[in-house]
C-alpha cells in the first residue's frame, strides 16, 4: 500500500496559483461515504492490492487511508473496486463504469453496486460546494449531495430518471411471476430498499426461465 499514498491536501477546492484554498474545515458538511474509516479491500484490475481503513471522497473522487494516525490519499487513479466488507456496513463501491453518462458526460467517480446478480442498481453521489451569505462581508459554504441512479445489465448501463416504477420496469423484460411478486410484496419502488429486493427476486427468476 505505502507505494500507493501520497499527503492529503486540506483544500476541497484548490487554488493552485498559490497555496490558498478552500479547507475542509471551512464547510458545513462532509464529503465522504463514511465520516468514518472503515476496514476495505482494494482492487486493481481485479486483483487485490490491499486492506486498510478508508473512506471515499465524493467531491474529489479520492481514496483515503487511515496508516498510523495519519490520513493518506490513495495516489493509483486505477483502482477499479472497494470494498467494504464488515458488517452491517458492508458495500461496494466500482470506478469507470464504461457507457454511464449524466448530461451528456461521463461518469468518472466510484458509484456503489446495490446488488448481486445480472442486473444491479449503480448509485452515484454527486457532492459540491455551495454558497451562501452569511452577513456583508462573508460567504457560508457546505456540501450539496445529489444521488443518480444506473440500471446495468451485462455491459450496458441505463439511467433511471428517477426511483419509481414507471422509469425501472420498461428496461427489465416482463413477466407475470415478476408483477405478481410485486403486488404481493406491496412493492414501492420510489424506495431505494424496495427497488433492491425486487432486482433480488428478479435475478434470481429471470434465471430459471
Amino acid at each position: 500500500m505505502d507505494d500507493f499514498l501520497k499527503e492529503k491536501d486540506q483544500r476541497a477546492i484548490a487554488d493552485y496559483k498559490n497555496s490558498n484554498g478552500l479547507k475542509y474545515d471551512n464547510i458545513t458538511g462532509s464529503p465522504f461515504y463514511n465520516s468514518d474509516y472503515q476496514t476495505a479491500y482494494l482492487y486493481k484490475n481485479g486483483k487485490r492490492v490491499g486492506t486498510a481503513p478508508i473512506k471515499i471522497n465524493f467531491l474529489t473522487n479520492e481514496i483515503y487511508c487511515l496508516e498510523g494516525e495519519k490520513e493518506f490519499v490513495v495516489e493509483d487513479r486505477k483502482i477499479d473496486s472497494v470494498v467494504f466488507f464488515k458488517s452491517p456496513d458492508s458495500a461496494t463501491f466500482i470506478n469507470g463504469v464504461a457507457d454511464m453518462v449524466l448530461r451528456n458526460k461521463k461518469v468518472d467517480a466510484f458509484v456503489q453496486v446495490l446488488n448481486k446478480g445480472d442486473w444491479k442498481l449503480l448509485k452515484y453521489t454527486k457532492k459540491q460546494v455551495s454558497t451562501s451569505e452569511a452577513g456583508l462581508t462573508q460567504k457560508k459554504y457546505s456540501f450539496t449531495t445529489d444521488y443518480y441512479y444506473f440500471l446495468k445489465h451485462n455491459q450496458k448501463v441505463e439511467r433511471i430518471k428517477k426511483l419509481d416504477k414507471e422509469s425501472i420496469l420498461p428496461y427489465l423484460p416482463s413477466s407475470v411471476s415478476s408483477r405478481k411478486w410485486i403486488e404481493d410484496n406491496k412493492t414501492d419502488f420510489r424506495k431505494q430498499q424496495d427497488v433492491i429486493a425486487f432486482l433480488n427476486y428478479y435475478n434470481t427468476a429471470s434465471n430459471s426461465y
